[in-house]
């Protein structure tokens, strides 16, 4: 995410928020998050308020407001193209798979969002071709005669060169 988005998502949640808070939660130095908002308050997208001796009340201008919606904008529309590729990947390793026989696949991987993506488009090919589903924790559960393991990550070291653990990330971006 962009970074000036991060800060005035931040800011809009908290004025009150320190510098030393923000660079915490964004997990950036001190000085990034410092020439950040300099960058920022000299295009105008925020203003700061002394409010005591050591506290600061940063307020989001207008211009900061709008910035702010377009870089909002422009994140929905990079995530939603790249939702789609994932889709658009795990269909056709479905069709492919049917194309060479294989009619029951594995999800192999994390709940989380790219799992929610990929056992959708399960779930749509199940209903336009006779396919079925499981859900694995391990590659040793997958039998490797009846069916291919479809993931979407490889924190676990999976390797996907064996035909039939296949990776919907690999060719996405």
């Amino acid at each position: 995410m962009d970074r000036e988005l991060q800060l005035l998502s931040q800011i809009s949640n908290n004025e009150h928020v320190t510098q030393r808070q923000l660079a915490k939660d964004l997990g950036l130095s001190l000085g990034s998050i410092n020439g950040i908002l300099q960058d920022m308050i000299n295009k105008g997208y925020i203003n700061v308020q002394q409010i005591n001796s050591r506290a600061l009340k940063y307020i989001i201008t207008p211009l900061g407001k709008k910035a702010k919606d377009l870089k909002t904008y422009d994140e929905v529309v990079v995530s939603y193209k790249m939702i789609s590729k994932v889709r658009q990947m795990t269909k056709k390793i479905i069709e492919e798979q049917i194309e060479k026989g294989y009619y029951h696949f594995y999800l192999y991987g994390q709940h989380d969002e790219v799992y929610k993506i990929v056992k959708m488009s399960i779930i749509e090919a199940k209903r336009l071709h006779n396919v079925t589903y499981s859900e694995i924790e391990t590659l040793s559960e997958a039998d490797d005669t009846n069916g291919i393991v479809i993931t979407w990550n490889n924190d676990d070291g999976v390797t996907t060169d064996n035909n039939l653990v296949l990776n919907v990330l690999s060719d996405v971006v």
